[in-house]
């Protein structure tokens, strides 16, 4: 699927969507689900990166089919944005820099953590799950970080490996089915369903643990994400 920024609509091709990414039926499940991002909103962000230095930025498909049900996604009456489960909008993500801070310290981000971490120039906030941790998605389609998501955990200087992003859905299918409020005894925060998912699916937690191990935690990815990009 592709947004169509030159016309009047946002045009989805019919392909076939993972189960875990049907946006119709995930909606109903969240609080507030605002109107569909706009084509402004989307060329907007588009400007934003390649003023960031990104020749080419393409939106990955699941954002296009998530941004075309709606713009912004929360997850409960009192999230505040951050509690539960929460999708940015296209103008949120533009904002990404203030998560770090400011830019520099984005870019002490990335000179610690690497070219394709959550610091380089062509990542975007596209989900926030707490106070101090936000998911973060390339727009740069020659990255190995596209159709991929990474966690951040700010306040720990800390980040994920790369979760192919139908590992991340199959986490956000799951924690839907267990719907609490924050105050609840059986609240349940949303890094912990996803790590246990990415456990099962073989993803090393952090890029210090797939280092120490040579190049394990690399295979499975490569081929989720040739399947992600066909999508």
């Amino acid at each position: 699927p592709r947004l169509n920024l030159k016309r009047g609509k946002i045009k989805i091709a019919n392909t076939h969507t993972n189960k875990h990414m049907d946006f119709d039926q995930l909606a109903p499940l969240f609080h507030r689900v605002t109107a569909p991002a706009t084509e402004a909103e989307l060329e907007a962000l588009m400007q934003h990166i390649k003023s960031r230095g990104v020749a080419t930025p393409v939106i990955p498909p699941f954002l296009q089919r998530l941004w075309a049900r709606g713009a912004q996604w929360e997850w409960m009456a009192d999230s505040y944005g951050c509690f539960g489960l929460n999708f940015q909008s296209p103008s949120d993500a533009m904002g990404s820099d203030v998560i770090f801070g400011d830019n520099d310290l984005r870019e002490e981000w990335k000179q610690e953590h690497g070219p394709h971490s959550v610091g380089a120039d062509h990542m975007i906030c596209f989900a926030v799950t707490s106070e101090y941790i936000y998911h973060f998605t390339s727009l740069d389609p020659t990255s190995p970080t596209y159709n991929h998501s990474i966690q951040m955990i700010n306040n720990c200087d800390e980040e994920t490996s790369p979760i192919p992003i139908k590992v991340f859905f199959e986490a956000v299918t799951k924690y839907s089915q267990n719907k609490h409020e924050i105050d609840s005894d059986d609240y349940v925060d949303f890094s912990d369903v996803l790590e246990n998912v990415m456990e099962q699916n073989g993803i090393k937690r952090s890029r210090v643990d797939e280092d120490s191990e040579g190049d394990d935690g690399d295979d499975g990815d490569e081929g989720d994400e040739g399947e992600e990009k066909e999508d």
